[in-house]
């Protein structure tokens, strides 16, 4: 006995929202696509740390990618955006740990309540293994291995795991810059990049490089 179709069912379709009454393909075949999220949490610390309570927070990803050659410009050129919100509260700085527990109560800014464009990306392929970028950069995403990556809501959500701590201290989580990447097989095997080193996650490009030339 044949199972019924339902693909129109919320629990079934590969998006929440569905197809948007045929909005959401008709966009992609134009070259532009759209994603988002909202991850909740109610966490806290049921013994020791510095505070022991339990609170609810929460964060929003939006994500657009734009395929501009598709929109009449010329092939290969690519747009990204990314804007992001966090909502309500974190106990990172109840644990008393060093590292926080919630990687998402520190972006875009660290136990703060926020919306703030992250990536505004411009990438233009000059072929199919070479290709330059410019914009302000989201840095998070580039360690995307098999285990240390997710952003902290896909996979583990303590920052020790999500990727490099130090890289919390040293590179800057939103920023402008460009540069290039030597793709191979649809994957970058080597990427050059010049940035900012000042953090602009809810700011805009005024001052750029001035504290890289002190």
């Amino acid at each position: 006995m044949a199972l019924p179709d339902c693909t129109d069912c919320i629990w079934c379709r590969s998006s929440f929202t569905g197809d948007w009454l045929g909005h959401r393909d008709h966009l992609a075949e134009n070259g532009v696509t759209f994603e988002g999220d909202v991850t909740q949490y109610y966490q806290g610390v049921a013994a020791g740390g510095l505070e022991q309570d339990f609170k609810y927070g929460g964060h929003a990803d939006y994500v657009v990618n734009m395929d501009l050659g598709k929109l009449g410009a010329w092939q290969g050129l690519f747009l990204t955006l990314r804007g992001e919100s966090q909502f309500a509260e974190f106990v990172n700085r109840d644990t008393g740990a060093l590292l926080a527990t919630n990687t998402e109560g520190l972006i875009p800014t660290a136990g703060g309540q926020e919306t703030a464009l992250t990536n505004v990306l411009l990438t233009q392929f000059m072929s199919e293994k070479f290709a330059v970028f410019a914009g302000k950069l989201d840095t998070f995403d580039g360690d995307m291995n098999a285990f240390a990556h997710g952003r902290g809501k896909n996979q583990f959500m303590n920052v020790a795991l999500v990727g490099p701590p130090v890289a919390f201290r040293t590179v800057p989580y939103s920023t402008y810059g460009a540069g290039f990447t030597i793709v191979r097989e649809l994957e970058p095997i080597f990427t050059f990049t010049v940035m900012d080193p000042v953090d602009h996650a809810t700011t805009g490009p005024g001052d750029l490089f001035a504290e890289a030339l002190r």
